[in-house]
């Protein structure tokens, strides 16, 4: 173990952060503003130079292409936040975020461990539905109207860019510090309850909780973010097939 509290990766690699990490509670709080200062930039950036390049005669296009631009740019980011301060604020590793070398075993249970997820959190929306039947879940709705006919850019937005973002953030970065704070389940619970908040729709509120609970169980449990990308990006997929495939 290094003076950071970090293991040290040798051979194989080594269980999730049951350790202090490098950062704490100040660079979870600086995460946010610096993480909208990187989004504006990034997104002024590539909304400039990229929308100027689409005929204003094709709304359908630039409406998509703008909110795949900016999703991009939200994610680049907080993703562009964490690492800054991980590797620059207290010269941790992106392998000390999570992002470590996996046996294969786990990237060929990903796909079995999607669809049990999918059906359980299935399951939990069900749950959900009766604890709070009032709620409406606007986002296969805001999907449509914003990628249109561009169903492409919608799959690249929500299954590649969302789930590599939102495991660095969720897994790596907060529960990565919680982790070595509070009780493992106490972790595992309140990094999935902000991951599930952070979706800001109280129909899912429940069924994202328990997506979270069991990304962060395969990071522990695996020790890499990598066996989680990879399933939350195959949960994502379904859910995006789905919303382009019905009208309800």
């Amino acid at each position: 173990m290094n003076d950071r509290g970090i293991e040290t990766v040798t051979g194989t690699p080594p269980p999730a952060p049951r350790t202090v990490s490098a950062w704490d509670w100040s660079d979870v709080l600086l995460s946010v503003p610096l993480a909208v200062l990187l989004a504006f930039a990034i997104s002024f950036g590539l909304v400039t130079v990229i929308i100027p390049l689409i005929p204003t005669q094709d709304h359908d296009l630039r409406t998509a292409v703008g909110k795949f631009l900016l999703q991009l740019s939200l994610y680049g980011g907080v993703v562009g936040s964490v690492v800054l301060l991980v590797t620059m604020r207290r010269h941790a590793r992106l392998r000390d975020l999570g992002w470590r070398p996996v046996p294969v075993q786990w990237v060929l249970l990903a796909v079995p461990l999607a669809a049990g997820a999918y059906i359980l959190v299935v399951v939990a929306g069900a749950i959900g539905n009766q604890l709070f039947p009032s709620a409406h879940n606007g986002q296969p709705q805001a999907v449509r109207d914003a990628f249109g006919h561009y169903q492409l850019l919608a799959v690249v937005a929500v299954s590649v860019i969302a789930p590599l973002a939102e495991e660095t953030l969720f897994r790596g970065f907060l529960y990565g510090w919680m982790r070595g704070r509070m009780p493992q389940m106490a972790a595992v619970a309140l990094s999935a309850l902000i991951f599930a908040l952070a979706h800001a729709e109280l129909a899912l509120l429940v069924p994202i909780f328990v997506l979270g609970c069991l990304l962060a169980l395969i990071y522990e449990r695996s020790g890499s973010l990598v066996p989680g990308a990879i399933i939350h990006a195959l949960f994502n997929l379904i859910g995006v097939l789905l919303i382009f495939s019905t009208t309800r």
